[in-house]
């Protein structure tokens, strides 16, 4: 099978839902994944200021029509309980992301299937050639074309697995046809977390980072059609002995594009069977 290289072919006849090119943005800053056409049109193609503007709307109108001292003595209440369940809600989601990262909640120490890039250096010349000019672009560049790589294996090795949930990417030659969106991230976010190693009984402090990239049947961009989305769940380790890069624990989620998504239709993807580290291009060129 070829898997070096995306192979890019058109939609196969099964698949009902097509999507055009939405305006690039700053990534929106959510642990959930645009899965669903809903989602994807709300968070995407909604601008901000029609949804505050419909908001400021929809609150002139209880304000007019709810007589004054029902709303002194009912609104109160209503704000605090839709924020607290708002930072309930954000606990939550925070704490089911680490549980399915690490199911046991400790980090192993063992590094074998970990993912490696280059730390972010301003004074390296290489950054100009590589359209590198930020931390984030460092950490973009090389992540998504880590995980693309990782992703790529697994599916060569679980084709059978991949057709029962995605069939959309691979097609009858058991060629694969789909390639992630490197141009555009959705949602990215970031927090610390305090996890407790394996081999010791103090709890150290890591980054926590979860990005989505959709994934699409074609690379033009006038011409690629939607088929899922895949979520990238990482935990940053820095290894004092290792100044030039940093490690990443990983689970990749591969997830359908469709208007129902439940957790049996995702793949998911982690170093307990990857054949050795990854490393990113970067850290490969600088070697050599």
């Amino acid at each position: 099978m070829q898997h070096g290289r995306l192979i890019l072919r058109s939609l196969r006849s099964g698949s009902n839902i097509r999507t055009n090119r939405y305006l690039s943005s700053p990534p929106r800053k959510s642990y959930g994944a645009n899965h669903t056409p809903f989602s994807l049109a709300w968070n995407n193609k909604v601008p901000s200021t029609a949804k505050a503007f419909s908001a400021i709307i929809l609150s002139a109108l209880s304000v007019i029509n709810i007589h004054p001292d029902v709303l002194f003595t009912i609104g109160p209440p209503i704000l605090l309980s839709g924020w607290y369940t708002y930072t309930r809600r954000d606990k939550h989601l925070f704490k089911k992301e680490i549980s399915k990262i690490l199911p046991n909640g400790k980090l192993a120490d063992e590094q074998s299937g970990r993912l490696y890039i280059r730390k972010y250096d301003e004074s390296d010349v290489k950054n100009y050639k590589r359209n590198v000019d930020s931390i984030f672009d460092n950490f973009k560049v090389q992540m998504l074309e880590i995980a693309e790589r990782r992703i790529l294996d697994y599916i060569s090795s679980n084709l059978e697995e991949v057709k029962g949930k995605l069939p959309q990417i691979i097609d009858e030659n058991d060629q694969i046809t789909a390639k992630l969106g490197s141009d555009s991230i959705e949602t990215f976010i970031s927090s610390k977390v305090e996890i407790l190693h394996e081999t010791s009984d103090a709890k150290e402090l890591h980054n926590f980072i979860k990005l989505s990239v959709p994934l699409y049947l074609n690379q033009k961009l006038e011409k690629r059609h939607r088929i899922g989305v895949a979520e990238i769940s990482l935990i940053e380790i820095e290894s004092p002995d290792q100044t030039d890069r940093l490690a990443y624990k990983y689970l990749i989620e591969l997830s359908p594009y469709k208007w129902i998504v439940s957790s049996k239709d995702k793949v998911k993807i982690d170093d307990t069977d990857a054949e050795g580290p990854y490393e990113s291009r970067f850290l490969s060129e600088d070697r050599n």
